[in-house]
């Protein structure tokens, strides 16, 4: 009966720990960590999902939080964008240590039947969520638009390679941006603020 028990007791933690990191876990759980997850070293693994129109992020030991509902005439799925919404990878989280979740959220550029100016184009922003509390939405800033003449420095919305952090700061490039076509790359920092880009001189 001892040796049964002894194997219980040792097998029990470790099975719950490969479950469930804790908040103090996050350089061992990165690894396994899916796309819709990113790993905050005070709350534990933070979990994003889009759901039949609805995006909801689920904070450990809390009640899941719609953050936005986007109306059906406008659904990212309409044009084969709604892989697109995200949260961005742990490595790119420069302001989690502030309590500040980027995400990218994506609809359709206008309602309709997919014909005319950007029937079948998309509007992506780069979303800041405030965790202090319940989570809400601080800012959007746009970053990549039919409407407004923004692409990003990537051939599909979910190519995560124009994000870069340095200096603890994300940066963004872009092969178009509406008034800063004169640039080359074109690249843009998020203001300390995060409400908008500062771009680079």
């Amino acid at each position: 009966m001892l040796p049964l028990l002894l194997l219980l007791a040792l097998a029990s933690p470790a099975a719950h720990s490969a479950a469930t990191p804790t908040p103090t876990g996050c350089g061992a759980a990165s690894a396994a960590l899916a796309e819709t997850e990113v790993c905050d070293p005070r709350r534990g693994v933070l979990h994003l999902a889009y759901r039949a129109g609805r995006i909801v992020l689920q904070v450990p030991g809390r009640a899941p939080t719609v953050l936005e509902t986007i109306p059906r005439a406008y659904a990212p799925e309409l044009i084969g964008s709604a892989r697109a919404i995200r949260l961005l990878p742990t490595r790119l989280q420069p302001y989690l240590a502030r309590d500040r979740l980027l995400y990218l959220s994506v609809r359709r550029s206008s309602p309709g039947d997919g014909h005319g100016y950007c029937g079948a184009g998309a509007e992506m922003a780069l979303t800041v969520v405030d965790l202090h509390g319940t989570p809400s939405i601080l800012a959007r800033v746009p970053v990549s638009s039919c409407l407004d003449n923004i692409d990003l420095d990537a051939p599909d919305l979910d190519d995560l390679t124009p994000y870069t952090v340095r200096d603890d700061r994300l940066r963004i490039r872009f092969s178009a941006y509406a008034g800063h076509d004169d640039a080359d790359p074109i690249e843009a920092v998020l203001a300390p603020d995060l409400h908008g880009l500062t771009f680079a001189p």
